[in-house]
């Protein structure tokens, strides 16, 4: 764990970058919740009768989609977060 540290009232270019693709990797993880919220809801429905035109491989497809679209943003935020913390050390 890195120390709390006070930024400047501006931030370098590299420190923009990171934070950057922390908060697309973020953005990913909203999407991915979706498309996984979506799947799950369309697989809860097979056994009623509004589950009719529910195509179970697709959904499991999109499950699927999903679960490596998390670990991918999950990677890029791990990897920017330890990046940032790193170039704040080098800084401090």
């Amino acid at each position: 764990m890195h120390p709390r540290r006070q930024f400047p009232g501006r931030c370098n270019h590299q420190e923009v970058f990171l934070i950057s693709a922390i908060n697309s990797g973020l953005s990913g993880l909203a999407a991915n919740t979706a498309i996984v919220s979506g799947a799950a809801g369309n697989l809860a429905l097979l056994n009623t009768t509004a589950g009719t035109d529910v195509d179970p491989a697709r959904e499991m497809v999109n499950l699927i989609l999903g679960q490596r679209g998390f670990q991918a943003n999950i990677a890029v935020i791990k990897t920017a977060g330890e990046m940032l913390g790193s170039l704040l050390d080098i800084r401090v």
